[in-house]
């Protein structure tokens, strides 16, 4: 890819409407928006080039949907949180129409363990390819203030997923 020295960065106004709500310990938020991004920036080829690309300005979207979250204390270790989004128009044929998450962290004394599943769903520029989920993880020890090691799982059951590599037409697996 080719550089723009032209190039202008994406712009996004956002307004939201939001409720949140607290229930013991539990806390749930649900949020309505839209967002009207401009100076989109995409991909295109390098016009008398077979290989090359350059990136460039195209347009504006709007995109309007709603989210749900939550978060749950189990005990003084153990916090579940949870997302979910759904788009109700203006996504694009590389963006899913819905996600989601469901995350569980436990924590005790210097130890830290992090599992999280992710949902990504059905891409339009992808037809043969429904939703699918992500299971990773992380487990981290803090060794003293200023010394923490991590080891971390990603897409830990093992399959393979292409998505687009934002608004170009190249595939990639996550």
């Amino acid at each position: 890819v080719q550089g723009n020295k032209n190039l202008k960065p994406e712009e996004i106004k956002t307004i939201e409407l939001a409720y949140f709500q607290r229930l013991g310990n539990t806390e749930f938020s649900a949020t309505l928006f839209h967002n009207t991004i401009s100076e989109i920036i995409t991909t295109t080829p390098i016009t008398g080039s077979f290989s090359a690309n350059t990136v460039i300005n195209q347009g504006e979207e709007k995109v309007k949907g709603l989210e749900f979250e939550f978060n749950k204390p189990i005990n003084n270790h153990l916090v579940m949180r949870g997302s979910y989004t759904m788009i109700t128009s203006g996504v694009d044929n590389f963006s899913p129409n819905r996600s989601g998450s469901l995350i569980a962290n436990y924590h005790q004394d210097r130890f830290n363990i992090n599992l999280r599943t992710s949902y990504h769903g059905r891409i339009a520029s992808i037809p043969t390819r429904g939703g699918y989920y992500l299971l990773n993880c992380a487990v981290n020890y803090k060794v003293n203030p200023s010394v923490s090691v991590q080891l971390s799982g990603q897409n830990l059951s093992n399959k393979d997923y292409l998505s687009p590599s934002s608004k170009t037409n190249l595939l990639q697996t996550p």
